[in-house]
């Protein structure tokens, strides 16, 4: 979807870029336009897609009630759950 969006607005440019006899852009590839995003920040790319609070609540650290909730509740073949403070 964003490849498409940035392919069809780089070929508008272009054919404008085309009337005073400028040289066109080029259009990046599909695989470029991923790389691009795997570069920017985790909460960047959450926050244009979700919105700043959906970001904020996928990148924030996990509270001390929350990890001793999880490492309570991995209890792996039968042994004691990890003891926290």
């Amino acid at each position: 979807m964003i490849h498409e969006e940035n392919h069809l607005a780089l070929k508008e440019h272009n054919e404008e870029r085309a009337k005073p006899c400028l040289d066109a852009l080029n259009i990046p590839s599909l695989k470029a336009v991923r790389r691009a995003i795997h570069a920017l920040a985790p909460i960047s790319v959450e926050c244009a897609r979700k919105g700043e609070a959906a970001g904020r609540k996928k990148v924030r650290p996990a509270t001390r009630r929350k990890q001793a909730r999880l490492s309570n509740s991995c209890d792996w073949h039968g042994a004691a759950p990890l003891k926290t403070r």
